[in-house]
């Protein structure tokens, strides 16, 4: 397997030598250079330090880019399909067989470490979206007060996901579930697979269209059901409290407090996981990722219980529900710090 890993990164950088240029002039200097030690190459020197001031399509347009982006994102979905098979095959090939509740959760555990590893792979060989997870260090200590963890996580991009699932702690990722669109279930391949690991889909009444949020009530019941059942077994919960990709990735939506009363009434620890970035290398309004972006990441420990949180900060005999709002405001406030001091300047 190391073989393997070590000949495809081998064989995209000599594929990727020719446009190197354009794809310097395309990104920042310190990523060229980052990029060019890891295929490589050198700095692009002054010439990318100038062109990182102009707009992306400005760039492309003077650098040849638009003959590289596409060649890129190509890889990458290419690269993120190939990696996603042997889960997705696991998958399918036991989606059949009989067991018990237990055995059922032991299955979701082994493809949700499976399909962490081999994605954070597919990360790692696209050299061109650098991902720098350092800030993601304090996650390991998650959970060791002995309540289940909660992770907010910000959502600007479809790369969002994979990300998560790629970086989260292994002690984590086996029992990290996220509450997810129903129509997210229907993708192929990526849906099979939701469903085999045992993330939870939330019942839109129209699970694909953006921005509406009305839940079928009785399907929403069974989920919360579900959701009681996964967290009472020793799981853990990942949302996107936005509910929704926003537009401008520097600027956070307002948070949706239904998640929260999930981690008030089950007492949990809040996480807050930012990622600044991701939309650059996959926008909202693409249907395939893979532009050469600079991704930062970090994670902090905000509410070691989030009942305490939510009792101090929507203040005495104020009921779970105005808890869940004044704790979304506050997790809302925290993360756009977090996100402002990640986020580089626009351009």
């Amino acid at each position: 397997l190391k073989f393997r890993v070590a000949l495809q990164s081998s064989a995209v950088c000599i594929l990727l030598g020719p446009a190197r240029a354009g794809m310097q002039s395309a990104i920042p200097e310190r990523e060229s250079a980052q990029m060019g030690s890891l295929c490589g190459g050198g700095s692009a020197g002054n010439r990318a330090m100038a062109s990182a001031q102009e707009p992306l399509q400005a760039r492309e347009t003077r650098s040849g880019a638009p003959l590289v982006v596409p060649a890129l994102k190509a890889i990458f979905l290419c690269n993120f399909i190939l990696f996603s098979l042997p889960p997705w095959i696991y998958a399918v090939a036991t989606d059949q067989c009989r067991r018990s509740r237990e055995a059922d959760r032991e299955r979701g555990r082994r493809l949700g470490r499976l399909t962490s590893r081999l994605w954070r792979m597919a990360l790692r060989l696209c050299c061109w979206v650098q991902i720098d997870a350092g800030g993601l260090a304090p996650l390991e200590e998650a959970g060791q007060n002995g309540r289940k963890v909660f992770i907010a996580v910000n959502h600007s991009s479809w790369l969002d996901t994979p990300i998560v699932c790629a970086f989260a702690p292994r002690s984590l990722i086996g029992d990290l579930k996220t509450l997810m669109a129903n129509g997210h279930l229907k993708l192929p391949i990526l849906g099979r697979l939701a469903n085999a690991v045992g993330h939870l889909p939330v019942p839109f009444t129209r699970s694909m269209e953006r921005g509406v949020f009305t839940v079928d009530a009785e399907r929403m019941r069974v989920l919360s059901a579900r959701v009681d059942e996964h967290i009472q077994a020793g799981g853990h919960l990942s949302i996107f409290p936005e509910g929704d990709l926003s537009q401008n990735w520097r600027q956070l939506l307002p948070f949706r407090a239904g998640g929260l009363e999930i981690c008030i009434r089950h007492d949990m620890e809040v996480w807050a996981w930012v990622n600044a970035g991701a939309a650059e290398s996959w926008p909202v309004d693409e249907k395939v990722g893979g532009r050469p972006a600079k991704i930062r990441c970090e994670a902090r420990r905000l509410y070691p219980s989030a009942r305490e949180a939510g009792a101090r900060l929507a203040g005495e005999g104020a009921d779970t529900r105005a808890q869940a709002i004044a704790l979304a405001e506050d997790l809302r406030r925290t993360m756009q710090v977090m996100l402002d001091n990640l986020a580089e300047p626009a351009p």
